[in-house]
């Protein structure tokens, strides 16, 4: 007897490099509120588009509602000529797997895309491949953690970070 099992993939994907932390703070701004740089929006538009070259059947994308993350997930969903976004709350970088968990698990697309913030976005990847207590892997500023999802089990595809994909991207 063959039983099919339901593959879900999921792209989780940090924000791009934002206004430093110290700056914002400085002046008074909320760390919610820092911005891109100019080389972060270049870097996350030639991330984006190698990631639909890679895949281009993207169904929706879900961002923290911070606006570096934001603005990142906007780039990537021109990209995809997605009119919308989802943005969530609880997907901080300090606020743990719990929020990132509920949505995978209680997603009903095939393929999605998540972007956030460290440690958050480790510490939810580390506990969907139960490898609690430890972080597989610290996410770069627009890196990308693959993982699949079959049936209740979740593995890992693959960890790419900007430096690699900008090598791949080259002429």
């Amino acid at each position: 007897m063959l039983y099919y099992l339901e593959v879900m993939k999921i792209y989780f994907i940090r924000h791009g490099i934002a206004e430093d932390s110290l700056l914002a703070q400085e002046s008074g701004r909320d760390d919610r509120a820092r911005h891109l740089t100019d080389e972060g929006v270049e870097k996350a538009n030639k991330i984006a588009r190698f990631l639909y070259s890679l895949d281009s059947d993207l169904e929706k994308i879900y961002s923290s509602e911070y606006v570096r993350a934001e603005e990142t997930a906007r780039i990537f969903a021109k990209e995809y000529d997605f009119q919308e976004i989802e943005i969530l709350t609880g997907m901080g970088p300090f606020d743990g797997p719990k929020r990132i968990i509920e949505l995978v698990r209680d997603c009903q697309y095939q393929k999605i895309a998540i972007f956030g913030h460290e440690p958050s976005m480790s510490k939810s990847i580390s506990t969907l491949l139960n490898c609690t207590g430890q972080s597989i892997h610290k996410l770069k500023k627009c890196g990308i953690v693959c993982v699949e999802k079959k049936g209740q089990e979740y593995f890992l595809q693959f960890i790419l970070t900007p430096k690699i994909i900008l090598k791949l991207e080259a002429p």
